[in-house]
């Protein structure tokens, strides 16, 4: 049950100006432009290697983004499918199974619309520093599965069309187990705790007894 979100679209990149290289658009083979972004160091392997004035087979993360009209592609290119032009180190093995606009995305199908066909998957990520918070994003696909409960992992492999991904096979991998219920933490008292309330000076004190002093007697007169 691994995460993945993977595919290949071979085509054009054009950076969107000088100085914002790492951001552009990416125009395929007929003619889609497709959002795209370079990671990591794919810039200096461009810069290095390729010539962007012909296509090459990208090696892309997919995203997508829902908008009034349909649901449109968004790629971020993490490599190059062509180890025969780049040193071995810096290009990722070829795959003669591999082919334009091939993607396979695993992960929960917590969505699925058998009205409006499409399915809604969730990816994790793994976290990329020890003890950082695991992230998750959604992949909107073309297609959908047969009903079942949530809590089932999918294995999708799908096909770009225009600036959608349309699901070809779908397969199911297994039930994911029970997430675990965090403990629920006593509710705070609601303000500042109260005070003891001290007795009001303004209210009379109850009356003190009367001292009590020693009756002194006369001194007795002389006898003559």
């Amino acid at each position: 049950m691994q995460y993945r979100a993977i595919g290949v679209v071979r085509g054009r990149y054009v950076p969107a100006d000088d100085t914002e290289f790492n951001r552009g658009l990416l125009i395929t083979e007929d003619g889609t432009e497709i959002e795209t972004v370079l990671l990591g160091q794919v810039m200096n392997l461009i810069k290095k290697y390729l010539d962007l004035q012909e296509p090459h087979l990208w090696v892309v993360y997919p995203r997508t983004r829902d908008t009034e009209e349909d649901v449109r592609l968004h790629l971020q290119v993490v490599g190059v499918w062509e180890p025969e032009r780049l040193q071995q180190t810096q290009a990722i093995p070829k795959d003669p199974g591999v082919n334009d606009g091939y993607f396979s995305v695993r992960g929960e199908v917590i969505f699925n619309s058998q009205d409006k066909n499409f399915v809604v998957v969730k990816v994790q990520q793994l976290p990329r520093r020890r003890g950082d918070k695991i992230k998750a994003f959604k992949i909107k696909l073309k297609g959908t599965v047969p009903m079942k409960s949530p809590g089932y992992f999918w294995d999708f492999q799908a096909e770009r069309q225009g600036t959608g991904l349309v699901v070809k096979e779908a397969t199911v991998v297994g039930v994911l187990p029970p997430r675990k219920l965090k403990p629920k933490r006593k509710p705070r008292p609601s303000g500042r705790p109260q005070r003891p309330q001290r007795a009001n000076p303004s209210a009379a004190a109850p009356p003190r007894p009367p001292s009590l002093r020693p009756v002194r007697r006369s001194p007795r007169p002389p006898v003559n």
